[in-house]
């Protein structure tokens, strides 16, 4: 079985959350593309809520000074399926150069890359974590 099937078979609704801290909350789902995204659900008071991520306008967006893979590629409220729906959250996708994508597996360069499996996104979940808790 392969490892994006897998994790489909552990949790059947393609997503599961994680407490990081008391805080902060991890959001892993699995796209259509069969990897893993990542997202942390901010406190209430955070001062990044409401931050648009594709404000061109905006030239200094902090955004995009937060380390985690592949950058920032989400900053919204939560939709869909788990509990946390309409709370903010920032996020990041497996699905950059150097990972594999299931889907483009006849696609170079996303055919030859690494699937980022669950560990490998609760990491990056804690790095960013903690990024978000000293601003």
């Amino acid at each position: 079985m392969q490892p994006w099937e897998e994790f489909k078979r552990k949790y059947p609704s393609g997503e599961v959350m994680y407490s990081i801290d008391g805080e902060y909350l991890g959001l892993i789902r699995i796209n259509t593309l069969n990897v893993l995204c990542g997202y942390v659900k901010l406190p209430e008071n955070h001062p990044y809520i409401g931050l648009d991520l594709y404000d061109i306008m905006h030239v200094n967006n902090p955004l995009y000074e937060l380390d985690v893979h592949g950058g920032v590629t989400f900053a919204d409220y939560i939709e869909g399926g788990c509990a946390h729906v309409g709370d903010y959250a920032i996020g990041f996708d497996c699905a950059h150069a150097g990972d594999y994508v299931p889907r483009f597996s006849d696609f170079t360069p996303l055919a030859d890359g690494i699937w980022r499996d669950e560990t490998f996104v609760i990491n990056e979940l804690k790095s960013l974590t903690e990024q978000l808790r000293g601003i």
